[in-house]
């Protein structure tokens, strides 16, 4: 069993949640809750081969190994503070990438973080944001 996507969502000044999941590959998903999550601690489930499917298609469908290693200024240049980073990884086929997002990313990387949290079912334990 290894590790194939990961997601870590750091803190902000304000209510930002704090927690970090990573999903198997025999669909296993590990989830450690910190801050201004419903859940505080670890909890694991497993989703369905066919969630996973799902989820390794959102990254394939986002071009993830396109995506630059980092952001942290818009298009412009500017960067903003008090912005909650979240850090994503996948390992597919051999190939790894990890994309550090604190400010500026595109919006389809913003979009493939929160179809981890859906399709991963992580939403259960972060609850309403």
């Amino acid at each position: 069993m290894r590790p194939i996507i990961t997601i870590k969502r750091g803190g902000c000044f304000g209510a930002c949640p704090v927690y970090s999941a990573v999903v198997y590959s025999d669909g296993t998903v590990e989830f450690e809750g910190r801050y201004f999550v419903e859940v505080i601690g670890k909890r694991s489930h497993k989703i369905s081969d066919e969630q996973l499917k799902k989820l390794i298609s959102a990254f394939k469908e986002a071009d993830y190994f396109e995506f630059k290693k980092k952001y942290e200024v818009d298009e412009n240049g500017e960067s903003i503070t008090d912005q909650p980073t979240t850090t994503t990884s996948f390992n597919y086929n051999g190939k790894r990438k990890q994309v550090v997002d604190y400010y500026g990313s595109p919006k389809k990387l913003i979009d493939l973080q929160n179809k981890i949290d859906e399709l991963a079912g992580l939403s259960q334990y972060i609850g309403d944001r």
